[in-house]
């Protein structure tokens, strides 16, 4: 795992340093963090915060994009993510307190 997050930080120099890419940099860098944290939800949104204040500096602008294209826009898929680790985390701690329940 650590040499795709190392790939995909060099794809981020390399390819995405531009304005029009901004936003796709800041939010790829979210999700090399979440490995890091250990996928703990609430870790990841400390360690996140300034990518995410940097993301929504820029706001997404519809109006260069192709009408063809569907947009999900990076702040409501980053509340996805973190709501799924949140219901991870429920998830074993609930199995692990039913275990030592049994």
């Amino acid at each position: 795992m650590v040499d795709k997050i190392d790939a995909l930080s060099q794809y981020c120099y390399r390819y995405l340093r531009d304005d029009e890419t901004f936003r796709s940099n800041c939010f790829i860098k979210m999700l090399m963090l979440i490995p890091k944290i250990g996928f703990h939800p609430l870790r990841l949104e400390r360690h996140a915060n300034k990518l995410l204040k940097k993301l929504q500096s820029k706001p997404f602008k519809i109006d260069e994009q192709s009408i063809d294209i569907k947009i999900i826009n990076f702040e409501l898929l980053w509340e996805y993510i973190l709501e799924q680790l949140n219901l991870n985390l429920s998830s074993k701690k609930r199995s692990r307190s039913g275990k030592l329940n049994s």
